[in-house]
């Protein structure tokens, strides 16, 4: 990688001292551009295709050498996965406005379940939103807490208590007292 763009990340490795170090230095920093590349895939395509159309996202000197090798990567392999996850979304949208012949619907499964992390990506998001446009998508995620939600009750459900039971102690709480005045 030579030019202007590669001074800094050139400097990175080459100042390791020997060839084996360099060598590490190298992968260490394959490695760490593998990281940062997935999470722009997954968070930051934008970034991405104005990389890849020769445009700025964020303007610091880190842009410059990481839209370089971007650029290269995606001239290997055209069809990255943001690219992939694009050109469905258009074909979905495609789909809905009726634009393709041929009843491609009928190719889908009725429904989708999913299991998810409480967290997903955007473009996942994405997906989902615009295939629920033709299918039914079910997602069941987890949603951890310290309590036991077989026992938990609504606001409504707590309301009905009160009444059944009167003033008693609900939920663990003490029970509203009444003022009672003593006049003299």
């Amino acid at each position: 990688m030579n030019g202007e763009a590669f001074e800094q990340v050139n400097r990175y490795w080459k100042n390791a001292g020997s060839e084996q170090e360099q060598g590490l230095q190298r992968l260490q920093l394959a490695t760490a551009l593998a990281d940062v590349y997935e999470q722009y895939l997954l968070y930051r395509p934008d970034w991405l295709f104005k990389w890849e159309a020769n445009e700025r996202a964020v303007f610091d000197d880190m842009e410059l050498w990481q839209s370089e090798i971007w650029r290269i990567l995606a001239k290997e392999e055209p069809l990255h996965p943001a690219r992939l996850h694009q050109m469905t979304l258009e074909a979905l949208g495609a789909l809905e406005a009726g634009d393709i012949p041929n009843d491609p619907v009928s190719h889908l499964p009725k429904r989708v379940i999913v299991f998810a992390i409480n967290t997903m990506a955007p473009q996942l998001i994405a997906f989902f939103d615009a295939l629920a446009q033709h299918i039914d998508i079910h997602i069941f995620h987890l949603n951890p807490s310290v309590n036991y939600w077989g026992e938990a009750k609504s606001s409504s459900e707590q309301a009905k208590l009160l009444r059944l039971e009167g003033l008693k102690k609900v939920d663990g709480r003490r029970p509203v007292q009444p003022i009672t005045w003593q006049l003299r």
